[in-house]
């Protein structure tokens, strides 16, 4: 996209000898988030040539918590009678299955109750009025990043309730994920750490096995090894504060772990699209879902864990 943001300029002078109709498809739109002013600029450049513009924006993530800035692209795009979707339960029922060779894998889902306490209980509701009330404001500054909903989910998935979960299945299943490919992905570098130090302390973790942290401060050339030793290294266990699932050629993934989210409340489906893909080697291999999923304190999900849980649930073997 940068390229694109950087180049469409020099695009006009072209067009306006060429004069094409222009089909401009836009894999990941969710990154053109903030851009649609330059959009807006190459679709009046195109079509002051007297030609045409049409686009086609792809994601598995359009929500985000900048809801502002969604509504605004979607309202670029068409407006929501423009807008396709189609569910996974939907795809796995409808497409995937009636394949001869499928395109995505069956699924395990293993979903990791973590109950809130009654004090953590109130303090969610306390997230939650705020995140009402940012919600209900009739304009947004710029810089304003839905603040209550990232705080929200930051605070949630920080409570130590949760990394004990976590823990607790790693540590109850430890022989398994040493032979397999796994990401896990959490909230913060800090809680990579963390787990980073608590699996390779473990006395049944397979030395030859690895386990390392993308840390997406880094540079390119920690990434590339970080990477490199995941494609080489059965066992390799790679933790992630980021999604980690756009840009990336990891050919074999066996296991996810969900334990954070980042830009948008449906990112799982960019991070479990890391496993799910079929395997035409290993055509009867799963993918398995391990989820920390919150629940109240009847153990019901909470709602902003509902969608995740039940579309899981729905599509796992």
């Amino acid at each position: 996209y940068q390229r694109f943001f950087d180049q469409y300029r020099d695009y006009h002078k072209r067009a306006r000898i060429f004069r094409p109709d222009v089909l401009l498809i836009l894999d990941e739109c969710h990154n053109v988030y903030g851009h649609l002013e330059e959009l807006s600029e190459f679709r009046t450049m195109v079509e002051s040539t007297g030609c045409m513009t049409y686009l086609l924006g792809l994601s598995a993530t359009i929500d985000s918590f900048k809801v502002w800035e969604r509504d605004n692209f979607i309202n670029f795009m068409g407006g929501e009678e423009s807008r396709f979707e189609i569910s996974l339960p939907s795809f796995y029922s409808r497409w995937n299955n009636a394949n001869t060779t499928p395109v995505l894998k069956m699924i395990d889902y293993v979903p990791l109750r973590y109950k809130l306490a009654d004090d953590e209980m109130e303090e969610l509701k306390k997230y939650d009025r705020k995140v009402a009330i940012q919600a209900g404001r009739t304009t947004l500054e710029d810089s304003d990043i839905y603040t209550a909903a990232i705080q929200r989910s930051f605070w949630l998935r920080g409570l130590r309730g949760g990394v004990s979960s976590l823990k607790a299945y790693v540590m109850s299943h430890l022989d398994g994920i040493s032979r397999k490919y796994t990401i896990i992905f959490v909230q913060t570098n800090e809680i990579a750490e963390e787990m980073q130090a608590f699996i390779t302390k473990q006395p049944n973790w397979n030395p030859e096995a690895s386990v390392y942290i993308y840390d997406y401060t880094r540079n390119e050339e920690y990434h590339s090894y970080a990477l490199d030793q995941f494609k080489k290294n059965a066992g390799f266990c790679l933790l992630s504060e980021r999604m980690l699932s756009e840009g990336f050629d990891l050919p074999k993934v066996d296991m996810i772990f969900l334990h954070g989210t980042y830009k948008s409340p449906r990112d799982w489906i960019q991070k479990i699209g890391r496993a799910i893909r079929f395997d035409p080697e290993e055509p009867d291999s799963t993918a398995e879902i391990v989820d920390v999923v919150f629940c109240d304190t009847s153990g019901n999900p909470l709602p902003l864990e509902k969608e995740r849980y039940e579309t899981l649930m729905t599509i796992s073997r």
